[in-house]
């Protein structure tokens, strides 16, 4: 229920903000998938090294 309401504010408030709102969100995402590249090279960095030890 929190979930729910939280996303209906935020999603008045993208209507409200317009074009920077939704600049702003893609700048979010672009981010979030950024990060997620980051750590999936060191995680699988972290792999390759561990293998190579045993």
């Amino acid at each position: 229920m929190l979930e729910f309401s939280i996303q209906y504010r935020s999603r008045s408030g993208w209507a409200r903000c317009g074009s920077s709102g939704m600049f702003l969100f893609l700048v979010m995402v672009t981010e979030a998938i950024w990060l997620l590249l980051q750590c999936d090279k060191l995680w699988h960095g972290w792999l390759v090294a561990k293998n190579f030890d045993d």
